[in-house]
């Protein structure tokens, strides 16, 4: 059978939350405490579904596939919108589709490089990437709050060299680090560095100084490491204006993650979401029963959703005006809605799929503690004219 990453471990993972823990210098030695911040998720802002992402072109302009790049981010760019916050997470789940892909090419860092670049690096403090099998791929930027070290095995370190210099300095300290075993892995990348410092030209010489844990297949190219098998890669960032102009502290840390036996399917709502998208919810309202129909045509081997009762009521968990989208059993921050706010309801058993700006309303709104977003049923125009009023 096909083998995944456990949907689990990838939603455990998500934005690199961390555990508890200060981080040891890489060789046993006593824990220290430095300048580096560890980033986690906070409010999401914007979340993409039905996404095709893809690797990052070193091509002339006029090649194919810069071409498909360019194309690419012109999409995501104009259906992320304007990022008005700075210290925000960009999180991608690329969904491989087949198993033996994994471990082979699919480099993660590849594919969040272009995507930073394009939507404003200097916004950016926590970038995050999980590969898997299954599900479909999403984007997700939103707020990035404080955490926590992780507990698993890294070092942190300060030199004062170039950026392509880094990855000697890495992996001269990660020679008496024993290698992990064959698999998938999972690494996160931390840098305090100066305000100037272009922080996305540390990611590829930070990682390719990583080969003697994650391996270095070809003996005579040190810095060419087994870095197709990162599975899930965490990259955070503290600026410091006290630091000297090449004054970098770094740390990294490395484990191994485990395989499931068996394919793990997505959530249902993102399939749901696909679906809508192709029903031509996004520009226009569409009963539910051609919402429904048109997700079993585009999924008819899926089991979960597959009666119209799960269906209707796993989107109604995610419509923001629905007073069926309350599940009393959780608390309010916890409701899907609210942590992912995906659908509108604009008349009866119709529905469209929320732009950017009306998820970014909304949140403002329900962070404000606005009555209106709490209301059982409302019409989303309101919300919006009743922002622009206050902005007035």
């Amino acid at each position: 059978m096909e083998a995944s990453v456990e949907r689990s471990q990838r939603e455990d993972s998500l934005v690199g939350e961390a555990v508890g823990g200060s981080q040891g210098d890489g060789r046993g030695g006593a824990r220290v405490e430095t300048g580096l911040t560890f980033w986690r998720a906070g409010e999401a802002l914007v979340t993409l579904t039905d996404l095709k992402p893809l690797l990052a072109s070193w091509d002339a302009k006029t090649h194919p596939n810069q071409i498909r790049l360019q194309a690419y981010l012109d999409e995501v760019q104009q259906r992320v919108g304007e990022l008005s916050h700075d210290r925000l997470f960009l999180h991608l789940e690329v969904d491989v589709e087949q198993a033996k892909r994994l471990e082979r090419h699919h480099d993660l860092e590849n594919y969040l490089t272009p995507l930073v670049a394009r939507l404003g690096r200097e916004k950016f403090v926590l970038a995050t990437a999980t590969k898997f099998v299954g599900g479909g791929s999403r984007l997700t930027v939103g707020k990035a709050v404080a955490g926590a070290r992780p507990d698993f095995a890294g070092l942190e370190f300060q030199c004062s060299c170039s950026s392509e210099d880094v990855k000697k300095e890495v992996r001269q300290r990660l020679l008496d680090q024993p290698p992990l075993p064959s698999g998938p892995v999972e690494v996160w990348h931390a840098w305090r560095c100066p305000p100037q410092q272009n922080w996305v030209s540390l990611w590829k010489p930070t990682g390719d100084g990583m080969g003697p844990v994650l391996g270095e297949p070809y003996p005579d190219r040190p810095y060419y490491p087994n870095d197709d098998r990162i599975v899930s890669i965490a990259m955070h960032l503290t600026v410091d204006p006290a630091l000297a102009r090449n004054t970098r502290e770094v740390g990294v840390c490395w484990r191994s993650l485990q395989l499931s036996s068996e394919r793990k399917v997505g959530r249902l709502i993102d399939y749901v979401v696909q679906a809508a998208r192709k029903a031509g919810a996004e520009t226009q309202a569409v009963r539910l029963s051609e919402l429904f129909r048109s997700f079993r045509e585009q999924f008819p081997d899926l089991q979960k959703g597959s009666s119209e009762d799960s269906y209707n009521a796993t989107l109604n968990f995610y419509t923001i005006n629905m007073k069926s989208r309350w599940n009393r059993q959780i608390s309010e921050e916890a409701q899907p809605w609210v942590r992912e706010p995906l659908f509108k309801r604009v008349g009866r058993g119709l529905y469209m799929l929320l732009l950017a700006d009306e998820i970014a309303a909304f949140h403002r709104a329900w962070a404000a503690g606005d009555p209106l977003v709490r209301s059982d049923e409302f019409e989303v125009e309101e919300l919006l004219r009743r922002e622009a009023q206050t902005i007035n």
